[in-house]
């Protein structure tokens, strides 16, 4: 009697059944000792066999990732908060790192993502802030008594973009120092509690706001004097 070929893959199959249900133990012997001497071989066809796999399937691994993340969100974050807890000062180490050896990258994608995402941005910035105003005010007051140079040189720049295209890096420290803390208007001395900075050039007449166009004065003779000074009255020559 001649068999065909599927009858005799399906006789093959019904004997490695029987056999493998008489041998258990045996088989299971031999699989760990194949895998024991033959453990990196088996780890790389593994990861080739994962690398292909994600490649050719990243839409339906997006889509099991998201089902997973939704039905287990509450234990996520909290594994997530309890890592970040944990090795705070290691993350942001890695972070601060990787920020500063891909600065440029890292520049371009987030002028890429602010152009694609703006309205986005600005809803939830709105909605975070009112949401949490008290902390939000209390963080900002807290930040500006801490800093009290920053926060003055980020008002001048925040002000004078309004009223000019030319807008250079100014530490105002170094505008203290060169003027020594005398008003360049009354030419008397300046406390820091009444301390303003004078744009020599009015921002309005064409004035850039830069260290060269920046004096010391008090804040009376800043306001008393305004924007329609004369070239006359300004103590750079023009």
């Amino acid at each position: 009697m001649t068999l065909t070929i599927e009858e005799k893959k399906e006789r093959k199959t019904a004997y490695m059944r029987v056999w493998r249900a008489t041998h258990k133990e045996q088989n299971t012997a031999n699989r760990k000792a194949y895998e024991q001497s033959h453990r990196e071989e088996i780890r790389e066809r593994r990861r080739v066999y994962s690398r292909l796999w994600r490649t050719e399937n990243k839409e339906l691994l997006r889509q099991l990732k998201a089902a997973e993340y939704q039905r287990h969100k509450e234990s996520i974050r909290a594994r997530q908060a309890e890592y970040y807890q944990q090795n705070a000062d290691r993350i942001k180490a890695v972070v601060n790192a990787y920020r500063l050896s891909h600065l440029e990258k890292k520049k371009a994608g987030d002028a890429a993502y602010y152009l694609t995402h703006g309205d986005e941005r600005r809803i939830a910035a709105s909605v975070y802030y009112y949401s949490h105003l008290k902390e939000v005010s209390a963080s900002n007051k807290a930040r500006r008594l801490a800093n009290p140079d920053k926060e003055r040189e980020y008002s001048y720049r925040r002000r004078t973009g309004k009223n000019s295209n030319i807008i250079q890096a100014v530490k105002l420290g170094a505008v203290m120092q060169r003027d020594r803390m005398i008003c360049g208007i009354c030419h008397k001395r300046v406390a820091r509690k009444g301390l303003s900075f004078d744009h020599i050039v009015p921002l309005s007449k064409g004035g850039t706001h830069a260290e060269w166009n920046l004096q010391v004065s008090h804040l009376r003779c800043n306001m008393r004097r305004g924007a329609g000074r004369i070239p006359a009255q300004m103590r750079m020559a023009l």
